[in-house]
Parts: C-alpha cells; sequence; structure tokens
C-alpha cells in the first residue's frame, strides 16, 4: 500500500514540479520527480525532485522546490 501512494504522490509532485518549475518560472525544462520505498527497512525512503539549471537559477528551484512541499502538506491532494 504504502508503496502504491508513494508512486500517486510522486506523480502528483511531477505535475505540480512540471508547472511550476518548467511552465511558471521557465527555470527548468523538464524537472525529474523520483522516489524510493524500502521494502527491507521501515520508514526508509525518498522522494526528490532534481533539475538542471543555471547557477544564477539554483536558489529559485530550492524556493520553488520548499513551495510545492509546503503547498502539498497544507492542501490535501483531492
Amino acid at each position: 500500500r504504502e508503496t502504491t501512494v508513494l508512486a500517486v504522490l510522486q506523480n502528483v509532485l511531477r505535475n505540480r514540479a512540471l508547472d511550476e518549475i518548467r511552465e511558471r518560472l521557465g527555470v527548468a525544462y523538464s524537472p525529474v520527480v523520483t522516489s524510493y520505498a524500502s521494502q527491507t527497512v521501515a520508514d526508509y525512503g525518498y522522494l526528490a525532485i532534481l533539475a538542471e539549471v543555471a547557477p544564477a537559477k539554483v536558489d529559485v528551484l530550492a524556493k520553488a522546490i520548499a513551495e510545492i512541499g509546503a503547498d502539498l502538506r497544507s492542501r490535501p491532494i483531492s
């Protein structure tokens, strides 16, 4: 069940990252969202956003990722 939930969250995060990072901000063309849930270690895993940006845009990207995460925490997925 947790793996399925993580896969859904990964897809939602991918859509939000594309909307914000590519479409609205234009700092990266194709942000990547990846996840991993350990099948052997309880409560271990990660969810990550990766994007290749110009050095001058790193702070913009970091802020956007933090805002996407905060939004996911505060607004339930419909």
